[in-house]
């Protein structure tokens, strides 16, 4: 279930994320090979897709909602310019 049974985050929680208030940062990267089989880079395709689509439901936030962003893993939260 892509929607995240039982997630309580409001939506003043998920806006305070999203504009940098709490740092509730976690993602996950996604790799694959160069060469890697057709059907491995479908996986990751539709995987990648639905996440920055939104069709997550509660269960993620799609990147291009963020207002903020760090330059380095661990760095300082910042406003985008």
């Amino acid at each position: 279930d892509l929607n995240g049974a039982g997630n309580t985050m409001t939506t003043s929680d998920r806006n305070k994320v999203l504009n940098g208030a709490y740092s509730a940062w976690n993602f996950q990267q996604f790799y694959y090979k160069d060469g890697a089989a057709p059907e491995t880079v479908t996986i990751y395709n539709t995987l990648f897709g639905l996440i920055e689509s939104g069709a997550l439901g509660v269960a993620g936030l799609p990147n291009n909602l963020f207002n903020i962003g760090r330059t380095e893993d661990g760095g300082t939260i910042n406003p985008f310019d």
